[in-house]
C-alpha cells in the first residue's frame, strides 16, 4: 500500500489545500468520503473503480471526477488495482478558479474532462512518479490563475463561518454589509449550500478529524469543544453526515486507510499492507 500527500505551490495555496494518491493492492476498501465542505477531483490511473453512491457509475483508468458531497456520501469499490491521484480544493477554492457555481455541482459526479484538456489526462497516465504528476496538476492549475477575479468579501466571510464554526451565523450576516438573502445566494454558489448548513459540516469535520487522529477522545468534551448541546446532539449529528456512529467510525477506520488523518499520507510514505 503506497500513500502520498504534497502540498500545492505557494500561489495556489489559497485554492488547495492538497494533493493526494493512494496506490492500493487489489481487495483493498476505498474510505467513503462524507459531506464536505471542499470538492476533490479525482483522477483514476489504475484499474477501473465502481462508484457505488451518490449513484451507480463506473470510473475507467485515465478519467476523472469532480465530487462536490455536501448531503450524500461518495462509496465507491475497486475491481482491481486501485491508483487514484486526487487534487483538494479549499472551502469555495473551486469556485474562485473556475467560477462554476457549487450548486451545479453539489452532491452531483462531474466528469473532470468538462474542466482539463485531454491531453492533462494522457500525460497522468504516462508519468512515471506521483511527484512529476503534480507536477502536471500544478502547472496546469497556475495557468487558470491568471483568469481568477476575487471578490474579497465573499472570501472573507466564508473564512469566518468556517473558522468561526462557534459563532452564530446571524451576526457574520449582520456583519456582512448584505441582506441575508443575498448572503445566502451568493454563499450557496461559492459552496453549494447555504450557510447555516456548511457550518454544521465545518463542526461535523473537524471532529472527524479531531477522533481520526485520536480515537480515544472524550465525546462530552469534543461535542462541547465544538458547539454541540450535549453528547447526544454529537453522536445524532455525526449520524447525520457520516451513517454511522462516532465508535463505528472509529472501529472501521484503525483498521483501513482513513481519509481523515493527515498523518497517513506522509510523502512518499509507504505502508505495508
Amino acid at each position: 500500500m503506497h500513500t502520498f500527500i504534497q502540498r500545492p505551490s505557494l500561489p495556489l495555496s489559497l485554492y488547495i489545500a492538497q494533493y493526494w494518491c493512494w496506490k492500493l493492492p487489489v481487495g483493498t476498501a476505498i474510505p467513503a468520503i462524507y459531506g464536505g465542505t471542499g470538492v476533490e477531483c479525482i483522477f483514476n490511473l489504475g484499474d477501473p473503480i465502481e462508484v457505488i453512491d451518490p449513484y451507480a457509475s463506473v470510473l475507467s483508468k485515465g478519467e476523472g471526477i469532480i465530487l462536490c458531497p455536501r448531503k450524500k456520501i461518495f462509496r465507491a469499490i475497486g475491481r482491481g488495482k486501485i491508483n487514484l491521484l486526487s487534487i483538494r480544493f479549499r472551502s469555495a477554492g473551486f469556485f474562485r478558479l473556475f467560477k462554476i457555481p457549487l450548486t451545479e455541482l453539489a452532491d452531483e459526479l462531474t466528469d473532470a474532462g468538462n474542466i482539463f484538456p485531454k491531453t492533462l489526462f494522457e500525460q497522468l497516465l504516462d508519468e512515471q512518479s506521483k511527484s512529476s504528476s503534480v507536477t502536471l496538476l500544478d502547472n496546469c492549475l497556475l495557468q487558470q490563475l491568471n483568469n481568477v477575479v476575487e471578490e474579497k468579501l465573499m472570501n472573507r466571510l466564508i473564512d469566518n463561518v468556517y473558522y468561526q464554526s462557534n459563532l452564530k451565523l446571524q451576526t457574520i450576516v449582520n456583519n456582512s454589509g448584505m441582506s441575508e438573502r443575498t448572503f445566502q445566494r451568493k454563499f450557496k454558489i461559492y459552496t453549494g449550500v447555504g450557510g447555516k448548513y456548511f457550518q454544521r459540516t465545518t463542526r461535523f469535520q473537524s471532529c472527524i478529524k479531531a477522533l481520526s487522529e485520536n480515537p480515544k477522545l472524550n465525546y462530552s468534551g469534543l461535542a462541547l469543544t465544538h458547539g454541540y448541546f450535549d453528547q447526544a446532539h454529537f453522536i445524532n449529528e455525526f449520524k447525520h453526515f457520516s451513517a454511522v456512529t462516532p465508535q463505528h467510525f472509529i472501529q472501521k477506520e484503525k483498521n483501513g486507510l482513513g481519509h481523515y488523518n493527515n498523518a497517513f499520507y506522509l510523502p512518499f510514505k509507504v505502508v505495508d499492507g
